[in-house]
């Protein structure tokens, strides 16, 4: 075992030494050092235990719907990519959590100063099925913009195509 080791694992007594078990549940055995000397579980390779737990494996909660107290000319509009866009956001280049960090950011502001139309770029990915192409269309509809955004449109060919989108937000109040 090398010292880095023996040094993490002595800040991982420390840290954990006062910690109880809950109401009704075993004591669990957290000497790390005791446990990397006993015998490895038959049966399984190491390489098939996770260390940890990916974002996409996560659960999410389910978007909400998108608006539909839209009128018919003004959805026309947004999904002919005629309105006016106001200000728009490149996401390529970002990984998952950059670019939804960099999304919110962006509705946020954009809403604040009063713009409606914006353009949210993510790129089509390989085969049209870029993470972001997917992932962006839900990110709309959940947390703290959610209530921002009215409505969303891939848009045309001229604004990107599949690998954009029109997104309408609410008028302030």
């Amino acid at each position: 075992m090398s010292d880095e080791n023996d040094e993490d694992l002595d800040l991982w007594a420390h840290v954990t030494k006062g910690v109880k078990p809950l109401k009704g549940r075993e004591k669990v055995n957290l000497d790390f050092k005791q446990d990397s000397k006993a015998k490895k579980p038959a049966g399984r390779a190491e390489r098939d235990i996770p260390m940890f737990i990916e974002e996409r494996d996560m659960p999410r909660p389910a978007p909400q719907e998108p608006a539909r107290d839209l009128d018919r000319r003004t959805e026309e509009k947004l999904r002919r990519g005629q309105m006016k866009i106001e200000a728009s956001l490149d996401l390529h280049g970002k990984n998952r959590l950059q670019a939804h960090e960099a999304l919110e950011n962006f509705i946020l502001r954009c809403h604040a100063r009063g713009m409606r139309s914006v353009l949210v770029i993510t790129g089509k990915g390989m085969e049209n099925k870029g993470i972001l192409r997917q992932e962006v269309p839900r990110w709309l509809y959940e947390g703290a913009i959610a209530p921002l955004v009215l409505q969303h449109y891939f848009s045309k060919g001229k604004h990107g195509g599949d690998g954009a989108l029109y997104v309408l937000l609410r008028r302030q109040r």
